[in-house]
């Protein structure tokens, strides 16, 4: 088996040796102008990926902020169950609004006192 494997070799080693012998003044040549290509390539690849990762970290900012405003307010979305459970919420925004409205013409006097 390694016969085989080790004449392969050598017919690939020597197939190597005779493409690069006339195509190396060329590879010398144009060097700069390939470094400079790839300069740029790396540059662009490392430009996508920090802008992958910006958006990453603002789509998880947003989530993180629309939980945290839905757990202030004690309403909870299933997007499962589409915009009912939207609207559900929004009608539960309404009451909380009306209480506190409630709550600050009840006591007028203590919330003034409580501003200043």
């Amino acid at each position: 088996m390694g016969g085989p494997l080790f004449g392969l070799m050598g017919f690939i080693f020597l197939a190597n040796s005779i493409f690069l012998l006339p195509t190396s003044p060329l590879l010398i040549t144009f060097s700069p102008v390939l470094f400079g290509v790839a300069s740029v390539l790396g540059f662009e690849l490392a430009g996508f990926g920090a802008a992958a990762a910006s958006a990453f970290v603002r789509m998880d900012n947003f989530t993180w902020a629309f939980k945290s405003f839905n757990e202030i307010l004690g309403l909870v979305y299933d997007v499962g169950r589409g915009p009912s459970s939207l609207m559900d919420s929004c009608e539960a925004v309404k009451e909380r609004g009306k209480d506190w409205a409630g709550y600050l013409q009840m006591n007028p006097q203590e919330n003034l006192h409580n501003r200043g």
